[in-house]
């Protein structure tokens, strides 16, 4: 069969749960970097308001974020008013950033095993994972930094090319999916995130948006514009790429 689409995957929420990766990571640069304290307890539901919170997630330093809602007690609407709280700390958010990143990389130096263990890629991906990641179709677009991405690939035995992990950070997914089909001029595009708004925003007519049902989502989700895809979906549509 002659493939048409090139094929556009995020990283976490779709092939990797990093939940509890980003939950240690954070708590770490907030507790011990940022406020320079050790964390003596948490909340005994601390990890379900984390994952209640992680769908509004689109950047490292909104973990920071997330930290402070948990620790402060406050209820999120939506994205809009999750949104308005990052806004009251622009200011700092480089800094979150940073410090998010340093959290990351010293737990990768001194703690590689675990590190690498809090990060699992999902097993109606894994089946496929090697095999696709050679396929000159298929990319990895997140906002994640492509060195992790590209160490957790390789701790699962699949090796991808650089240049097809492509990271979004001041650029719309959608944008650079755009400029690559501009090239390929004849493709199409089929992209799998679990962050709505990364979908929602596209208005390119060779984009296919698909949001990934098993992903980092909020239930209200699977009702809108955007089509879910099944973990079933998922695995027969990567069997078409190699």
């Amino acid at each position: 069969m002659k493939i048409k689409s090139l094929l556009f995957l995020d990283f976490d929420g779709v092939i990797c749960d990093s939940l509890d990766e980003c939950i240690i990571s954070s708590l770490y640069a907030y507790y011990r970097l940022y406020r320079k304290k050790e964390l003596s307890c948490l909340p005994v539901n601390y990890k379900s308001q984390f994952k209640a919170l992680r769908p509004y997630v689109r950047h490292g330093e909104d973990y920071f974020v997330i930290q402070q809602i948990i620790e402060k007690k406050k209820h999120i609407k939506d994205q809009d008013h999750f949104d308005h709280i990052l806004q009251k700390h622009k200011n700092k958010l480089a800094l979150y950033k940073q410090l998010f990143y340093k959290a990351r990389n010293i737990l990768i130096e001194e703690e590689s095993e675990y590190w690498f263990s809090l990060n699992k890629i999902y097993t109606h991906i894994l089946h496929h994972l090697a095999a696709v990641c050679v396929s000159p179709f298929f990319y990895i677009l997140s906002t994640k930094q492509a060195d992790y991405i590209l160490k957790i690939l390789k701790n699962n035995n699949s090796i991808i090319q650089e240049d097809h992990v492509l990271v979004a950070w001041d650029i719309q997914k959608w944008n650079i999916i755009k400029t690559l089909l501009d090239k390929y001029k004849d493709m199409n595009a089929i992209f799998i995130d679990d962050q709505i708004n990364h979908l929602a925003l596209n208005r390119d007519p060779r984009i296919n948006t698909r949001l990934a049902a098993w992903g980092y989502i909020q239930p209200d989700w699977l009702k809108r514009e955007i089509q879910p895809i099944t973990e079933e979906e998922m695995a027969k549509l990567l069997e078409t790429y190699y």
